[in-house]
């Protein structure tokens, strides 16, 4: 929750001035039993209820903090909406949409000569509207509105010291009642038609949405019913990319090199006991030498028999250069990685890591 008042904030953002709507004493009518959110209606407590009761298989549920952004357009086309002239200009704005599928694209023309062909003008001009809302406010609009969002509660958070208060991402968002970043649309005060940006389908699931492997589930039942822990290494790993997910990507990158770091630790101290060392020796050894790239190659190649550049030269450059440029910055600056640049990073430490330990496995087999 945002412990302010409610009402109209002004923001300014990336240049441009938008005015964001805070209010915490929403409620929202729910399909009840649904596997996926769904929401009927956003409205006061009282509009919900007395909703709620004219409706079968509905329920009501208290919202946390909800932030509108209102956005208006005025189009020139307007007075001749229902032509075909306008039909194939919108036509032309949703193919250049990158986003935009092209069955969508081929669909929505075909709906709309079926419509005009049975001369049923009112709902040709509602479907003409929603296209042209789509062109107009497309999907790319609930990203940047995140985005708008996290710097209104990043202001919050500073004012405020609200500790409890926290960053969304995409993924948070469709864990709430609201299943995502709801799009709303009218035209003239009617409602034309809402849908919702989801994004990546697991986080607004209430049931299992694939059932693992089963040759996977035996290997996991039978390490949870030793004594064994969970690998601390991939659980590193793992939990980088739920933060990915998460949307932080300065604690993902972090995690994810600290795997790599503690997998070349793990691989030295082992080879040193393998070789007659004490395992007290190995970790004495391992904090006398620090630097990563004297452990990468001097240590590895001395205890391990092989240096980690001789594994994959270009991803062990490319991982330099994540650990240059972004691991290090990161922790001893405010340095913000884009989503692009986390994920190469997660993706090459990781897959560093798993060559390292399929040539471990090799060199002990021999």
């Amino acid at each position: 929750m945002l412990n302010i008042s409610n009402g109209r904030y002004l923001v300014r953002f990336e240049g441009d001035d938008y005015h964001l709507d805070l209010n915490n004493d929403l409620y929202a009518v729910v399909t009840e039993g649904a596997t996926i959110p769904s929401v009927v209606l956003l409205a006061s407590r009282e509009e919900a209820f007395k909703f709620s009761k004219s409706q079968a298989d509905t329920s009501v549920i208290k919202l946390r903090s909800v932030l509108t952004l209102n956005l208006v357009d005025f189009p020139k086309d307007r007075d001749d909406l229902s032509s075909t002239e306008f039909c194939g200009k919108v036509q032309t704005e949703l193919s250049r949409q990158g986003d935009t599928e092209k069955e969508d694209i081929e669909q929505a023309a075909n709906d709309l000569v079926r419509l005009i062909s049975s001369n049923d003008k009112n709902q040709l001009d509602a479907e003409i509207l929603k296209i042209y809302a789509r062109a107009r406010f497309n999907k790319e609009f609930g990203y940047d509105f995140i985005k708008l969002c996290n710097h209104f509660i990043k202001h919050y958070c500073v004012a405020f010291e609200d500790r409890f208060a926290q960053e969304i991402s995409l993924h948070d968002v469709c864990e709430t009642t609201c299943g995502g970043v709801l799009q709303i649309t009218y035209v003239d005060g009617n409602l034309l038609e809402n849908s919702t940006l989801v994004g990546k389908m697991p986080p607004i699931f209430k049931r299992s949405w694939f059932t693992q492997e089963s040759e996977k589930t035996e290997e996991f039942k039978s390490k949870l019913s030793s004594s064994a822990g969970a690998d601390e290494i991939k659980m590193l790993t793992v939990r980088a990319w739920n933060m990915f997910e998460r949307g932080a990507y300065r604690s993902a990158i972090i995690e994810s090199s600290s795997a790599l770091e503690a997998e070349i630790s793990i691989q030295i101290k082992n080879g040193g006991v393998e070789s007659g060392k004490t395992s007290e020796e190995m970790q004495q050894l391992l904090f006398d030498n620090q630097r990563f790239e004297q452990r990468c190659k001097k240590l590895m190649k001395y205890y391990c028999g092989f240096t980690i550049p001789e594994l994959d030269n270009a991803l062990w450059s490319s991982v330099k250069e994540h650990r240059d440029n972004l691991r290090h910055k990161i922790a001893h600056s405010a340095a913000e990685p884009s989503a692009a640049m986390a994920e190469a990073a997660i993706e090459d430490f990781s897959g560093l890591i798993e060559k390292i330990r399929n040539k471990a496995l090799t060199s002990k087999s021999r």
